[in-house]
């Protein structure tokens, strides 16, 4: 990979991808020093997963609980804030670090 020419600190000659890669994460397409997509949503749990969120989820989740495990609106709900402080990083590792 060769360095990235620049034009000005404005503008770049080359579009490229930012990650933010930490507690929290996103990416950002640039394109002309401009952000032309990210992969931040609606609400914070939208996204790539970080240390404590799931990030994106997929849509087919709550009709399959509700359909398998005859969950309710209201016990989907109370997950949504688990997904929100124990999954992410946390959840695949079992256990919270510093260094993500």
């Amino acid at each position: 990979m060769g360095k990235q020419k620049t034009v000005s600190s404005q503008e770049s000659v080359n579009p490229s991808i930012l990650a933010h890669l930490g507690n929290g994460a996103s990416l950002a397409a640039i394109a002309g020093g401009k952000s032309i997509d990210t992969s931040m949503g609606f609400t914070p749990a939208a996204g790539l997963p970080m240390s404590i969120r799931s990030g994106d989820l997929d849509p087919g989740l709550a009709p399959y609980l509700w359909r398998t495990e005859q969950m309710t609106f209201k016990q989907f709900n109370k997950m949504g804030g688990c997904l929100c402080r124990s999954t992410g990083w946390t959840g695949y590792a079992g256990f919270l670090s510093r260094y993500w």
